[in-house]
């Protein structure tokens, strides 16, 4: 039986769209930004590895203060597309630093935009994840809202994971074939590129397809997606809160599942 409160079709398609690029972020930083800069810039691996969890750890502070802001903001656009403005630029600035960057790379180069990478993707995840939670106040219709945000996020992995294959292919003139089997030893074997030079090239065509595609997707998220203040606003101490999370126990597989996996 279809809900009155039914979401559209389009409108899912509208708000999903912008996991594409936001996954199609954490790829290359899992697979291809640290050997790139541990090859081509001769950092150490435990160096970058340090740095990387200096940067990560700072979303323990972040995600917390721009989930509370994020609640408390109002304006006449909403509380979370402001947010997502925001976060925008500061997201597109950083991934080409890290992405695209010069012959003269530094450890505080490299700190500093990843630092500020991580910061644009929480300015811009929280206040996204929490507003398809209320584009609609049914349960199933925002099951729905979410299973459609997730598909948009295995769309923006393969379009990641395609992109070493589009330059191995094109670039040294091989069957489809064999690049296929290049990208997939490069994915779960860790096959360095560095030796032909492409690393380079392909974390630059990453970049360049976040840079295209992110700024497209938010604004058709923030035109065609509502972003309804709440009627009643009610703040619920963290204790109380705890309590009524340990009560669901769906929520608490969730939550354990996401604890494992961070």
């Amino acid at each position: 039986m279809t809900s009155t409160l039914s979401v559209r079709r389009s409108k899912i398609m509208a708000y999903g769209g912008l996991s594409t690029p936001l996954a199609m972020i954490g790829y290359p930083i899992a697979i291809w930004l640290i050997p790139f800069y541990s090859e081509v810039t001769k950092f150490q691996l435990a160096l970058l590895a340090d740095l990387l969890l200096i940067a990560r750890f700072t979303d323990v502070i972040t995600d917390p203060l721009i989930g509370q802001w994020g609640d408390i903001t109002k304006t006449r656009f909403g509380r979370r597309k402001p947010w997502i403005v925001l976060g925008v630029p500061l997201m597109l600035y950083s991934v080409y630093k890290l992405f695209i960057p010069g012959e003269d790379v530094t450890v505080a180069y490299f700190l500093i935009w990843i630092m500020l990478m991580y910061l644009g993707s929480t300015v811009i995840g929280i206040p996204y994840g929490a507003w398809g939670a209320e584009i609609s106040p049914d349960y199933h219709q925002r099951s729905r809202v979410v299973s459609g945000r997730e598909a948009f996020v295995l769309i923006g992995l393969l379009i990641s994971a395609l992109i070493p294959l589009g330059v191995e292919v094109s670039g040294n003139n091989i069957s489809i074939s064999e690049g296929l089997s290049r990208t997939f030893s490069a994915i779960f074997f860790f096959q360095d590129f560095s030796s032909s030079n492409q690393m380079r090239e392909i974390l630059g065509y990453m970049g360049l397809g976040i840079i295209f595609i992110l700024p497209l997707f938010a604004a058709i998220a923030i035109w065609k997606v509502p972003d309804p203040m709440p009627k009643i606003e009610k703040k619920i101490p963290l204790k109380q809160g705890l309590k009524y999370a340990m009560e669901n126990p769906l929520l608490v597989r969730i939550l354990a599942i996401i604890f494992l996996v961070i």
